[in-house]
Order: C-alpha cells, then sequence, then structure tokens
C-alpha cells in the first residue's frame, strides 16, 4: 500500500492534467513490479477501491479510462471540476445574457482570445434585445453592454484591456477564489453547454410580453390571469364561463411563447445547416422541428385546452392542489435535444396517444362516412329541366345546390364561362 501512495503523488504534481502512462512508468514510479492481473485483467483497472493502486487513484480525485491491455497503456482523468466550471455552473450571472456571450467566444477562439470589435458583433448576433444596442450619442454600438461585463466579471478567468476598441479579451488562469486546477481544456463542451444554456433561457424568460407576467419557466408563480382568476376578476367571454375563460386565455398566451421562438430561430438559425435546407425546401421538415428539439416544446394541446383531468384538484400528485400554473397542466420547458424529465414526459404521451387514438379511429369513420354518401347520392341526376331526381324520377332538388351553380366550374361562386 506504501508503494502505492507514490503514485498517488505523482498524480498530484500533475496539476489536473490527463495523464497517459504505459504500466512499465507506473512500475518505475513505484519501485516494483505490478501483479500479473494488471497485465491480463482489464478489471485491475476499473474504477473501483476493492484495488489498492485504484484506491489511492480514487481518493485523489482521479478516475481510469481507455484501458488497453495489449499495449499496456492506461489513462488517467481528473475528475476534479475546473474553477471555471464551478463558476459557470454556480456563479456567473445572466446580465442580460453578457457573461455567457463572452465566455462563449473565448472558449470557441483559439488560444482562447478575442476583442472588442468581435465581441460588440457577436452581441449583436446572439442578443435579441435589439434595443439595448441603439447607439446613443457618441458612443458606440454596444460599449454599454461591454462595460457592464466588464465590471461584472470576476478577474480570475477574463482580463480585459483598458481601452474601448484596442488589446485583446483573454481568458486567464489565474485561481483567486477557488480550489483546484482553474481551467481544463477537456471541459470546454461542459462550459459552451452551460453558456448556451443560459442564453436561451435568457431569451425564453423574455419571450413573453411583461405586461401578461406570465411564469411559464418556474410553475406555480402567480401571473396576471392568475392573480384576476384566484380574485374572481376575469370577465366571462360569451358562451363561456369565468373558468373556461380563464383556461383559454392561459392557452393562447402559453401558446406564443413557441411562436415566438419559432420566429427568431428561423431569423437567427445558421442557413447551412441540413435540417434548415430541407425545411427550406419542403422535404418533410419544418422550422418547429429546431425549436422541439433546440429550444422546448411548449404547451401540450389536448383537443384544444390544456391537461385538466387527472387526480382531484390537479394533474398528477407531483404538484399542489389547485395549481393552476404552467407546469402543472402540461407546459414543457425542454427540448428534445436536452431531453424531458418525467412529468414532461408523462404529459406529452397524453397528448401523443389521444392525437394517435383520434387518427386512428377518424380514418375508418370518414372512410366509412364517404362510403355512406356515395351510396345515398350514387343514382342522382341533374334532368334537362334543370331539376335534380332519382332514378324513378322523384323530384330531389328544383334546383341543383340550390343556384344551379357547378362549385367544380365556379370562382365564388360565379360561372366561369370557358
Amino acid at each position: 500500500m506504501a508503494e502505492y501512495g507514490k503514485f498517488g503523488k505523482y498524480l498530484e504534481e500533475q496539476n489536473g492534467k490527463p495523464l497517459y502512462i504505459k504500466f512499465e512508468e507506473i512500475e518505475k514510479i513505484l519501485g516494483e513490479k505490478l501483479p500479473d492481473s494488471a497485465y491480463k485483467h482489464r478489471e485491475w483497472w476499473s474504477n473501483s477501491e476493492s484495488h489498492p493502486l485504484m484506491k489511492i487513484v480514487l481518493s485523489k480525485n482521479w478516475k481510469s479510462e481507455n484501458v488497453l491491455i495489449q499495449s499496456k497503456f492506461v489513462e488517467f482523468h481528473n475528475t476534479t471540476e475546473s474553477s471555471l466550471l464551478q463558476f459557470l455552473k454556480y456563479h456567473m450571472k445572466i446580465m442580460k445574457n453578457y457573461q455567457p456571450i463572452v465566455f462563449k467566444i473565448l472558449l470557441e477562439n483559439k488560444n482562447h482570445i478575442t476583442n472588442i470589435p468581435e465581441i460588440r458583433k457577436k452581441f449583436q448576433e446572439l442578443n435579441f434585445d435589439r434595443g439595448t444596442f441603439v447607439g446613443s450619442g457618441e458612443r458606440p454600438l454596444g460599449n454599454s453592454a461591454i462595460d457592464s461585463v466588464r465590471t461584472s466579471m470576476a478577474s480570475d478567468f477574463i482580463s480585459f484591456p483598458e481601452g474601448t476598441s484596442k488589446g485583446d479579451v483573454k481568458l486567464i488562469q489565474k485561481n483567486y477564489l477557488f480550489k483546484g486546477n482553474p481551467f481544463n481544456e477537456l471541459e470546454i463542451k461542459k462550459c459552451l453547454k452551460i453558456c448556451g444554456e443560459k442564453i436561451i433561457k435568457h431569451h425564453a424568460d423574455n419571450l413573453m410580453n411583461p405586461e401578461n407576467q406570465c411564469y411559464f419557466i418556474q410553475a406555480g408563480k402567480d401571473g396576471k390571469y392568475l392573480k384576476e382568476f384566484k380574485a374572481n376578476n376575469i370577465k366571462p367571454m360569451p358562451g363561456m364561463t369565468v373558468t373556461e375563460t380563464f383556461e383559454a386565455k392561459m392557452q393562447g398566451i402559453l401558446s406564443t411563447a413557441r411562436t415566438n421562438l419559432n420566429k427568431i430561430i428561423e431569423e437567427k438559425v445558421d442557413e447551412s445547416t441540413h435540417l434548415i435546407n430541407s425545411a427550406r425546401a419542403g422535404a418533410g421538415d419544418k422550422i418547429l422541428n429546431i425549436v422541439l428539439m433546440s429550444g422546448f416544446v411548449g404547451q401540450t394541446d389536448l383537443r384544444g385546452d390544456r391537461i385538466n383531468f387527472g387526480y382531484k384538484d390537479r394533474t398528477i400528485a407531483h404538484f399542489d392542489k389547485g395549481d393552476l400554473g404552467p407546469r402543472a397542466h402540461g407546459f414543457i420547458t425542454n427540448g428534445y435535444a436536452d431531453g424531458l424529465d418525467a412529468v414532461e414526459l408523462f404529459f406529452t404521451s397524453i397528448t401523443g396517444r389521444d392525437n394517435f387514438m383520434d387518427t386512428a379511429m377518424r380514418t375508418p369513420k370518414s372512410g366509412y362516412m364517404q362510403r355512406r354518401l356515395v351510396n345515398a347520392m350514387q343514382d342522382l341526376k341533374v334532368a334537362y329541366d334543370g331539376t335534380v331526381r332519382d332514378s324513378s324520377r322523384k323530384i330531389i332538388q328544383f334546383s341543383f345546390g340550390g343556384d344551379n351553380v357547378d362549385v367544380s366550374k365556379s370562382d365564388k361562386g360565379g360561372i366561369l364561362r370557358e
């Protein structure tokens, strides 16, 4: 066990960088030979405390990957999250989505360096609040946004030049706020995913008209219609009860969220992608499919209404009784790319099955109805005097269709003359 401890100290000296090492090199570090099972069985290198070497490795927050027995080679990776990933996960502020955009640019660029003009350009591309970037006086477009990021950014990760137009903006690797490796190249995908989610969430939060105050991201919060309904201040629409009016308004306002996101994605999406090319060509794909994958599914529709049945005073047991919020009645905030949670999947299954059964039942019914109509009217014809008669010459109509106009040869009721 003492000899294996030497390898633990060796891992600590790597500063979180991935370690690619051969078995014989490990033996040199340990000062003794590895057991025969390490050369024969991949399981000896598994991330389990049942083996003395791997117990030391796991205790140092490392794990083994890609064990090649024939090549006598193994990889070790640090499992401790870098301070940058911790900052993006738990401490980054959206700030009208400026911070995530800056991190996104730096992480995507080579050597993680950018400049103020590139940041300004990305602000205009990725931030859909166009009013923020209207030039005011002598200030260049977007400088107020850049200043807000400059003052709010943690100096441990990004360095800005003193000027507003010259100099590089860099991703730096200081480590004042967090313990552990400040930056890990292997975590770039995770960091980019977090930045993308923050940007999308900002736009989703602002899709709804603020005056409606309908919080569809956080279920259960009171919006305008919820407050009016609870205070009994909703004026019923003609032919509807107060509850039906409330549901109709909620269904309408929640349905606009996906419609607005559809417009945004159609305007901003990369035209070179195969899905867009397919949608533009009319080959079956639509922009809606991209919205459902990359954005969110939105409000489920069950025969024109929200989902309102289930248990007493609630749809399912996961919600409080009397909860009239969006999520409790089938609003889905996730997209198919990220995946739906259990509640959202359940609501989607309800509407999916209803649509499936509706299609399955409607097809034979409509076919049978057409057959009955054809059989009932197959002997009707227009006689020479303009009346419609059956096979026994009984008059069914004194004029065909009441106006003697053949709809297949008319335009808006008028007769087309050839």
